[in-house]
């Protein structure tokens, strides 16, 4: 009796580090950026969706504060990632997209951070939080660009916190919405959005994933 007690109170406490994985969702599944997505009577063909995850926490004292870059471009692809935080199954652990103001102005210009990335606002200190490109065809077959670099460089706007339960196998999988996006916002009303600012913080809240 003893011996299955402690095999069972170890299994039940086993801590292991966080794998993340992002995963995007159309019309309830899994979606890749290569299939083009009709949207009432105009098509949209997404060639890059970047955004950044990180700050990751399970309690105050239990912390990942590291950033990182998740998405598909034609040079960058990371839908997963794994965490030095240390968690349990059924754990909830708090995820930051965007990067925070604080990180934002620290010179942590390194890793996924690193402004070669193309992550990095121009004309501003700070990092995009959200980039979409690609292009849209409209009925008439006419084909246009669409460009959308979301977030702001300073709090309010730079990041946006939801939370997840840990699975059993300590991963959490973060589903973006894709349908969500495109019921919300007709990129042929408005196909480029470059500057921080109300306008982009606001599309950014909009669109990133809420808590499971």
């Amino acid at each position: 009796m003893g011996i299955w007690w402690c095999l069972l109170v170890g299994q039940a406490t086993a801590t292991d580090s966080l794998e993340v994985n992002l995963m995007w969702m159309y019309r309830n599944q899994p979606w890749d950026l290569q299939t083009p997505i009709v949207v009432r009577d105009y098509t949209v063909q997404f060639e890059r969706i970047l955004v950044y995850v990180g700050s990751l926490q399970s309690a105050p004292s239990n912390v990942d504060t590291a950033y990182y870059l998740l998405g598909t471009s034609e040079d960058w692809t990371k839908l997963h990632f794994k965490s030095p935080l240390q968690v349990h199954a059924g754990d909830r652990v708090e995820v930051h997209w965007g990067v925070d103001s604080l990180t934002q102005v620290s010179g942590a210009m390194h890793g996924d951070l690193d402004p070669q990335h193309g992550m990095y606002w121009a004309w501003q200190s700070g990092y995009i939080a959200v980039k979409m490109e690609g292009r849209y065809t409209d009925a008439t077959g006419k084909s246009k660009a669409f460009t959308f670099h979301l977030g702001g460089y300073r709090t309010p706007g730079c990041f946006a916190a939801s939370s997840y339960v840990v699975n059993e196998d300590h991963t959490i999988t973060l589903l973006w919405d894709v349908d969500a996006l495109l019921a919300q916002y007709d990129f042929r009303a408005k196909d480029h959005l470059m500057l921080p600012g109300n306008e982009a913080t606001q599309m950014f809240l909009d669109i990133i994933p809420h808590s499971d």
